[in-house]
């Protein structure tokens, strides 16, 4: 996510673990500050590495935040939809966060992120018109207590929305 390091999903790949998955953490820049697109560009290159070592290269995508919107720009972009089966968000503003108007009045120089969080931004607009690919099976959580990426913001159309109460 926004601000996050690989190290904050180390406990959901350890509880994913334990339930039987191969799970591994992409590694992407840390903080996520950049431009989406080309991060998307770098998950690709992760998906191909880790689908890469199993024997029907295919994998389920999990992104939390700004993880989604890289995890839909891939599929959007890169994926050609052979790799991912199963695409779960967590917490992921697909509409846009009120939030980043702060984040980049804070750190807009060092942030392109920041301004595309932005509700109404190109980079929403254009992630939202574009749509889920039709033949991955997507799920999007969101919890009614976020205030960064309410339920609200969490909305992807073609996915089964979730809504958690806490």
């Amino acid at each position: 996510g926004y601000l996050a390091s690989k190290e904050m999903m180390i406990p959901m790949r350890s509880m994913l673990a334990s339930a039987g998955f191969d799970a591994h953490i992409a590694q992407l820049p840390p903080l996520l500050l950049g431009k989406v697109e080309p991060m998307a560009g770098l998950l690709a290159s992760e998906v191909d590495r880790i689908t890469g070592r199993h024997p029907d290269g295919i994998c389920d995508l999990i992104g939390v935040s700004l993880g989604g919107l890289l995890g839909l720009r891939y599929l959007q972009r890169f994926d050609d939809h052979r790799r991912v089966s199963r695409f779960v968000t967590i917490g992921t503003p697909f509409l846009g966060s009120r939030a980043a108007r702060a984040a980049a009045l804070l750190l807009g120089r060092i942030s392109p992120a920041a301004r595309q969080l932005m509700p109404g931004s190109d980079f929403i607009q254009t992630l939202n018109s574009e749509g889920l690919p039709g033949n991955v099976e997507a799920l999007s959580i969101s919890a009614t207590r976020d205030k960064l990426a309410p339920p609200s913001a969490c909305t992807l159309e073609g996915a089964r929305n979730v809504e958690l109460l806490g």
